[in-house]
């Protein structure tokens, strides 16, 4: 996988940004399931604030790859989201640039068939 692709899917698509959103409420949920009792009743020395910070960061990482993953499909006949080369899986032969919203086409080898991936 392509670390500079997955950097600008990251910060142009503003997936931090709605991962922190989405980990924000998922971990405050689950923060409050696990350990409610002492986070209401003001027990500071009973919460275990690792769990308590862990239970943020999952739901953040989860949601960031998840939203990288699918950004990061070239499905034929939609706009690229972003500039990238690609190859194709299924022939794995062909190999061609494509930016920023144009419109990915299908693999002069395989036609209907093309699974394009970054490289």
């Amino acid at each position: 996988m392509n670390l500079k692709l997955i950097l600008n899917i990251f910060y142009v698509e503003d997936v931090y940004l709605k991962s922190f959103k989405v980990a924000l409420v998922v971990g405050s949920f689950l923060n409050m399931i696990n350990q409610g009792g002492q986070i209401v009743n003001l027990e500071f020395e009973q919460i275990n604030y690792f769990k308590l910070v862990l239970t943020y960061i999952v739901p953040f990482l989860v949601s960031s790859y998840t939203a990288i993953t699918i950004q990061m499909k070239f499905d034929i006949g939609s706009k690229a989201i972003i500039s990238s080369k690609i190859h194709c899986l299924t022939c794995d032969e062909n190999a061609i640039v494509v930016r920023r919203n144009e419109i990915i086409p299908l693999c002069k080898n395989c036609g209907i068939n093309t699974n394009w991936e970054a490289i």
